[in-house]
């Protein structure tokens, strides 16, 4: 809910107009391509098709002298984007225009192995450069077991030194609610005991949510044309008793 929270009308003072992008660094050969592939979304600045620098290759290019040179294409989309909601929505003057980007999965920064030290260091210098900026805000996840891996940037540790947020463990509750509730709006139901099959195996896990996430991805659940998620074979997620396809899955 932090993504509509934030951008929702009157939530962040001085901010009249939100663009969002959402990305992993995983999704693109490099980090840095990762994040400026995510620009183009439809959800945060499909303006910057309008401008000199309409691709993510062009923006790579564009940085290749001067990082900060990334800054004056996203400030150009904002303001395309704000003038065009000025127009549309008949306003006295054009709205103070920001984009939020989402990295999602920030540990894949260190467990991607086909990355140089180079291109890590320079996907740190990015962040930092946007979240400096009045244009972007920028809001990381990271598991908790990465944490201590941030100091090895500098950029990353001096921002968690002056903004964090750390999350404990979910509760039961919690859980059951993530794994009930998503289903529930899609109108699909669980098996009778499904869930709390679920929830013993994961909750006294450390990684209790990637687990879980990995389960409601796999294929053991058999989805039927009644729209219920019934149990198709046993399930072994306990680290010491996972087959061997769950640890192909679980190790990428």
């Amino acid at each position: 809910g932090l993504l509509p929270h934030l951008t929702e009308p009157g939530s962040v003072e001085g901010t009249g107009l939100w663009r969002w992008a959402i990305f992993r660094p995983s999704e693109a050969s490099s980090p840095t391509e990762a994040l400026l592939q995510s620009l183009f979304q439809t959800t945060a600045l499909p303006e910057l098709h309008d401008g000199d620098f309409d691709s993510p290759g062009a923006l790579l290019a564009l940085m290749r002298n001067d990082i900060e040179q990334v800054l004056l294409p996203i400030r150009g989309a904002l303001k395309r984007a704000s003038a065009a909601t000025q127009a549309a929505e008949g306003l006295t003057q054009p709205p103070h225009a920001r984009i939020l980007i989402v990295a999602d999965q920030l540990e894949e920064l260190f467990t991607q192995g086909d990355w140089t030290g180079a291109e890590r260091e320079h996907f740190t210098e990015l962040l930092a450069l946007l979240a400096r900026s009045d244009l972007v805000w920028l809001v990381a996840t990271l598991r908790s077991d990465f944490y201590h891996r941030c100091a090895e940037f500098d950029d990353l540790r001096t921002g968690l030194e002056n903004f964090q947020r750390y999350i404990g463990a979910m509760s039961a509750d919690e859980l059951r609610d993530a794994i009930v509730k998503p289903a529930e709006n899609a109108d699909w139901e669980f098996e009778s005991g499904l869930v709390d099959v679920m929830l013993g195996e994961v909750m006294d896990e450390p990684g209790a949510l990637p687990l879980l996430a990995c389960l409601l991805r796999s294929p053991t659940l058999a989805r039927h044309t009644t729209r219920r998620l019934a149990r198709r074979t046993t399930f072994q997620l306990s680290p010491f008793r996972l087959p061997w396809h769950w640890l192909t899955r679980l190790t990428c």
